[in-house]
Protein backbone atom coordinates (compact mmCIF):
# COMPACT_ATOMS: atom_id res chain seq x y z
CA UNK A 1 0.00 0.00 0.00
CA UNK A 2 2.21 2.28 0.77
CA UNK A 3 6.02 2.09 1.43
CA UNK A 4 5.90 4.08 4.89
CA UNK A 5 2.98 4.62 7.09
CA UNK A 6 2.53 8.34 6.64
CA UNK A 7 2.88 7.98 3.04
CA UNK A 8 -0.85 6.38 3.27
CA UNK A 9 -3.44 8.87 2.89
CA UNK A 10 -5.95 7.42 5.21
CA UNK A 11 -3.83 6.27 8.34
CA UNK A 12 -4.03 7.18 11.08
CA UNK A 13 -0.16 7.39 11.62
CA UNK A 14 0.65 11.03 11.36
CA UNK A 15 -1.93 12.49 13.62
CA UNK A 16 -0.67 9.32 16.45
CA UNK A 17 3.16 10.38 15.69
CA UNK A 18 2.15 13.46 16.06
CA UNK A 19 3.06 14.40 12.82
CA UNK A 20 0.17 16.35 11.33
CA UNK A 21 -3.31 17.34 13.31
CA UNK A 22 -6.00 15.17 12.44
CA UNK A 23 -9.14 16.71 13.88
CA UNK A 24 -11.43 13.73 13.30
CA UNK A 25 -9.04 11.27 14.72
CA UNK A 26 -10.08 9.75 17.98
CA UNK A 27 -7.18 8.46 20.41
CA UNK A 28 -8.05 4.60 21.44
CA UNK A 29 -7.24 3.01 24.72
CA UNK A 30 -4.19 1.14 23.75
CA UNK A 31 -2.59 4.78 22.09
CA UNK A 32 -3.76 6.69 25.64
CA UNK A 33 -2.03 3.75 27.64
CA UNK A 34 1.34 4.51 25.92
CA UNK A 35 2.06 7.73 28.33
CA UNK A 36 0.54 9.94 30.45
CA UNK A 37 0.64 12.69 28.30
CA UNK A 38 1.16 13.42 24.24
CA UNK A 39 4.46 13.70 24.35
CA UNK A 40 5.02 10.91 26.10
CA UNK A 41 2.48 8.78 23.85
CA UNK A 42 3.77 10.53 20.18
CA UNK A 43 7.22 8.96 21.19
CA UNK A 44 6.32 5.94 22.47
CA UNK A 45 4.10 5.24 19.20
CA UNK A 46 6.91 6.29 17.08
CA UNK A 47 9.04 3.96 18.87
CA UNK A 48 6.75 1.09 17.85
CA UNK A 49 7.47 2.19 14.18
CA UNK A 50 11.32 1.84 13.89
CA UNK A 51 11.76 -1.52 14.87
CA UNK A 52 11.90 -4.00 11.59
CA UNK A 53 10.21 -6.77 11.10
CA UNK A 54 11.61 -9.84 9.97
CA UNK A 55 10.60 -10.94 6.48
CA UNK A 56 9.30 -14.30 7.19
CA UNK A 57 7.08 -12.93 10.07
CA UNK A 58 5.62 -10.63 6.98
CA UNK A 59 5.34 -13.27 4.72
CA UNK A 60 3.51 -15.47 7.99
CA UNK A 61 1.13 -12.24 8.08
CA UNK A 62 0.16 -11.74 5.05
CA UNK A 63 -0.58 -15.47 3.55
CA UNK A 64 -2.63 -15.97 7.01
CA UNK A 65 -4.56 -12.24 6.56
CA UNK A 66 -5.13 -13.32 2.45
CA UNK A 67 -6.78 -16.67 3.90
CA UNK A 68 -8.99 -15.25 6.60
CA UNK A 69 -6.73 -17.71 9.00
CA UNK A 70 -5.95 -17.21 12.61
CA UNK A 71 -1.78 -16.55 12.60
CA UNK A 72 -0.26 -18.56 15.89
CA UNK A 73 0.29 -22.13 17.41
CA UNK A 74 -2.50 -25.14 16.34
CA UNK A 75 -3.85 -24.68 19.80
CA UNK A 76 -4.50 -20.99 19.31
CA UNK A 77 -5.80 -21.97 15.74
CA UNK A 78 -8.14 -24.94 17.39
CA UNK A 79 -9.59 -22.31 19.75
CA UNK A 80 -10.07 -19.82 17.03
CA UNK A 81 -11.55 -22.43 15.04
CA UNK A 82 -14.18 -23.51 17.82
CA UNK A 83 -15.30 -19.51 18.60
CA UNK A 84 -16.08 -19.32 14.92
CA UNK A 85 -17.35 -22.28 14.17
CA UNK A 86 -14.73 -22.81 10.71
CA UNK A 87 -11.13 -23.70 9.78
CA UNK A 88 -9.18 -20.74 10.74
CA UNK A 89 -5.47 -22.79 9.95
CA UNK A 90 -4.07 -22.47 6.20
CA UNK A 91 -4.35 -25.52 4.19
CA UNK A 92 -2.25 -26.31 1.76
CA UNK A 93 -2.84 -25.87 -1.83
CA UNK A 94 -4.36 -29.18 -4.16
CA UNK A 95 -6.35 -31.65 -3.03
CA UNK A 96 -5.10 -34.03 -0.14
CA UNK A 97 -3.79 -37.09 -1.54
CA UNK A 98 -4.92 -40.57 -1.69
CA UNK A 99 -3.14 -43.25 -0.03
CA UNK A 100 -4.08 -47.24 0.53
CA UNK A 101 -7.77 -46.28 -0.70
CA UNK A 102 -8.69 -42.79 1.44
CA UNK A 103 -7.72 -39.35 1.31
CA UNK A 104 -4.91 -38.30 3.91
Amino acid sequence: MAARPDDYRWSSFRGNAGLAPRGWLVPRGDYLRLGRSAPERIAAYGALFRIALDPEDITAIRLHANKSCALGDAGFQALVAAMVSRRAHVVPPGRPRRTAGKWT
